[in-house]
């Protein structure tokens, strides 16, 4: 069963994505369907990841359903952000083709420095993040 990700009030919103720390300390962060997510959004979102994660990392589910299109210098700030020390864990959520383009491409080009895996529904990777916390 595939669940809809939908942002809690508490949700910090960025030009292109929103995202939050759940109770069970995984960061969602999940793409808007803006045009192209582009280099200053990923700096932007990775400052945004950085604050509320306060130092400790954590398990990340990135729901890239919505995504359009990436450039590829968004892509590269964002398999550096592995080595900022941020995530111990990647589950990446697409239910759409260019999402999973993107997320395809961002996995074979970019090798994101800490485990990551892509997944169509949210229980399976809620899950298997659960294992890095």
């Amino acid at each position: 069963m595939n669940k809809t990700i939908t942002s809690p009030v508490n949700a910090v919103e960025s030009r292109s994505s929103y995202l939050w720390l759940e109770e069970d300390g995984i960061l969602i962060f999940v793409h808007k369907p803006v045009q192209a997510h582009e280099l200053k959004d990923a700096v932007e979102n990775i400052e945004l990841i950085k604050q509320s994660l306060q130092g400790k990392p954590r398990p990340i589910l990135a729901d890239m359903s919505e995504v359009k299109s990436m450039t590829r210098e968004a892509r590269e700030e964002y398999a550096r952000a592995g080595g900022y020390n941020l995530a111990t864990a990647i589950g990446m959520i697409t239910r759409s083709p260019m999402g999973r383009i993107v997320a395809n491409f961002f996995l074979t080009f970019n090798k994101p420095a800490v485990p990551t895996r892509l997944f169509s529904n949210y229980a399976a990777a809620k899950k298997w993040l659960m294992t890095f916390k």
